[in-house]
């Protein structure tokens, strides 16, 4: 029929504006991602590591060196040998400490690294759920204005096929009376 001709173009119609405004969502939305991965700069992530292992390492040779240096001063002033030992060892012992600080600062270092990686994930994670959710609700749009052009056809075949058993009752009805008379 033509009614169905003319609402068919119709919704064909509806149908590719809202593939064409589920497409620009689309882009959008994977641009979003596609920003926040590219935020991510390994070059500036790579410095910031070698900063922190030379500054660790830096940290625990300057406490090492200096706790020598500073027991050699200490012996060089002290009178008698025992006390130069007594220093020498305090001060081998601190160097100690300072290397055994290393560990620690490695920690340290990780943990940052850990911090820095969990915010790069968090952000593209957020940005991908964000483009997904979109994608989603377009997708849904799309189903839904797809759908309408047949409900409304449904509900039209229905009410046409309820007056038809109307009638098909009532000529039913007239066929027992008419039958009666006979």
């Amino acid at each position: 029929p033509p009614e169905t001709e003319a609402s068919s173009s119709s919704s064909g119609s509806a149908a590719i504006a809202t593939q064409d405004a589920a497409a620009a969502v689309a882009a959008a939305s994977s641009s979003r991602s596609l920003a926040a991965v590219g935020e991510f700069k390994p070059e500036a992530a790579r410095i910031l590591l070698e900063s922190e292992i030379r500054e660790a390492f830096l940290g625990t040779a300057g406490s090492a060196a200096g706790a020598q240096g500073i027991g050699l001063l200490a012996a060089s002033w002290l009178g008698n040998t025992l006390e130069d030992l007594l220093a020498l060892t305090v001060a081998g012992l601190a160097s100690y400490v300072a290397v055994l600080n290393l560990p620690l600062k490695r920690s340290e270092i990780k943990a940052k690294v850990a911090k820095r990686a969990g915010n790069f994930v968090d952000s593209v994670t957020s940005a991908m759920a964000e483009e997904s959710d979109v994608a989603v609700d377009a997708a849904i749009s799309k189903i839904l204005q797809q759908v309408e052009p047949l409900e409304a056809a449904w509900q039209d075949e229905l009410a046409r096929l309820q007056h038809n058993e109307a009638r098909r009752a009532e000529l039913a009805d007239a066929l027992k009376v008419m039958e009666k008379r006979t």
